[in-house]
C-alpha cells in the first residue's frame, strides 16, 4: 500500500506543482473546497502532511502544524512546505511548530521527492536552498 501525503497549500499552481511531482509515489490527496487542513486529516487520516506557508503568514503555517500534531492520538508527520523561503529560522521554526520537515527554497521535483521519502521515513530532513552568492547583492541594483 502506497504511503499517503495531504497537500494543504491554498496556492492552486504550487499545490498542482507538488501533487504532480509526488504522484508517481505516493498517494496524494487534497483538501476539500474550504476545508481546514485540520479537518482534512480528521477525515482522510494521511501518513503526512506538505504544510505551505502562505506570504506574510509563516505563524499561521506554525499554528496550523501544532494544532495537528497535538489533535489526534496518532498525528501525521507534518512538513513545512516553504517555497518562497518566507522562514528565516526554520530550525527553530520545527521546533516551535512541532514539525518534521522542512524545505524551503527553489525547490526541484527531485529534491521534493526525496524530501518526502525522508519526511516519510521519519528522519526529520531539513532542506533549505540559498540563492548563489552575489545573486541577491546583484538584483538589488
Amino acid at each position: 500500500m502506497r504511503q499517503s501525503i495531504l497537500v494543504a497549500d491554498p496556492d492552486v499552481r504550487g499545490r498542482l506543482w507538488v501533487v504532480d511531482s509526488l504522484r508517481e509515489g505516493f498517494s496524494m490527496s487534497i483538501p476539500g473546497p474550504g476545508e481546514t487542513p485540520l479537518r482534512a486529516v480528521r477525515r482522510l487520516h494521511p501518513d503526512a502532511v506538505l504544510l505551505a506557508v502562505p506570504r506574510g503568514r509563516s505563524s499561521e503555517a506554525e499554528r496550523a502544524c501544532r494544532l495537528l500534531k497535538t489533535d489526534s492520538s496518532i498525528p501525521p508527520l507534518v512538513g513545512l512546505l516553504d517555497q518562497w523561503g518566507r522562514i528565516r529560522r526554520p530550525e527553530r521554526a520545527l521546533s516551535s511548530a512541532r514539525a518534521d520537515g522542512y524545505i524551503g527554497g527553489r525547490i526541484e521535483a527531485a529534491e521534493l521527492v526525496a524530501f518526502a521519502t525522508a519526511l516519510l521515513a521519519g528522519k526529520r530532513p531539513v532542506l533549505v536552498h540559498k540563492p548563489p552568492p552575489g545573486l541577491l547583492r546583484r538584483f538589488l541594483r
